[in-house]
């Protein structure tokens, strides 16, 4: 089974923000843990990466609106 793009962006989406397994994205989506490894590792997505990215900004957001 092939995915759509707007597919791959879903499971892209639900592994950059960390709390999605291979296993559930296998059960979601029909596709084996090894393809989305190849997939994530060829496009340099990384478990977790939005919420990482998010944490940067908070202390940054909240220190602007005390502050400001």
């Amino acid at each position: 089974m092939r995915l759509t793009p707007s597919k791959w962006a879903e499971a892209r989406a639900l592994w950059e923000t960390g709390d999605t397994s291979l296993a559930e994205l296998q059960e979601l989506f029909s596709l084996s843990p090894r393809a989305f490894q190849s997939h994530f590792a060829k496009h340099g997505v990384v478990k977790g990466a939005k919420v990482a990215a998010m944490a940067k900004k908070i202390p940054i957001g909240v220190f602007e609106s005390v502050y400001a």
